[in-house]
């Protein structure tokens, strides 16, 4: 086979791939649906575990012993270019959670990256500078858990007596930071704890 040939089959299985990943909405978790337990290793950095309030917690942590009322989870892969492409509106989530009253610790951000390596997910959040602690799903449960679920991808979880509870969740880019926060805080379930 020529190599241009062969170089164009290759060309076209990643865009297709990727386009895939990017708009498969199909498998998001439905409203309310509960998120299965995932362990997590505890960060080694100190400002990563003082902003998901582990205090005391060694070793491995799950998602309910995050110290937040919502978090948000930022499902991305270092080879998505729609992840990448998305960082900046990331990134302002949380600027805008950290700058309002009524949001700042209660509402956490965390990244999973599906089938990323530790080392990874650690290149991926030292160049694109995310504030927030990322962690490894280098097993694919997440993922699996999730339906096979396609990047990026955000899933919102608020806590309930019986663990967190999805409320929200967008399949592909959020393109527009403040809507999306706006589409959050529209969760019927955080309008009736605000007694709106």
């Amino acid at each position: 086979m020529p190599m241009k040939y062969f170089l164009g089959i290759v060309l076209s299985a990643f865009v297709i791939f990727f386009v895939e990943a990017g708009y498969a909405s199909k498998t998001a978790p439905r409203y309310g649906e509960l998120l299965a337990s995932q362990k997590f290793r505890v960060p080694e950095d100190a400002k990563m575990r003082d902003y998901l309030g582990l205090v005391g917690i060694k070793g491995f942590f799950t998602i309910p012993q995050v110290k937040a009322d919502v978090v948000i989870i930022y499902i991305f892969s270092m080879y998505c270019p729609y992840c990448q492409k998305d960082v900046p509106n990331v990134k302002e989530v949380y600027r805008l959670i950290q700058s309002r009253p009524d949001l700042y610790g209660k509402f956490k951000i965390l990244g999973i990256g599906v089938g990323n390596s530790p080392y990874e997910v650690k290149l991926y959040k030292n160049k694109y500078e995310l504030p927030f602690p990322l962690f490894d799903d280098k097993t694919y449960s997440l993922y699996y858990s999730l339906k096979g679920i396609r990047t990026p991808c955000f899933v919102v979880l608020y806590l309930t007596h019986g663990g967190f509870k999805v409320i929200y969740s967008k399949p592909g880019t959020m393109n527009n930071a403040l809507r999306f926060l706006d589409e959050i805080l529209a969760s019927p379930l955080l309008k009736k704890k605000s007694g709106q």
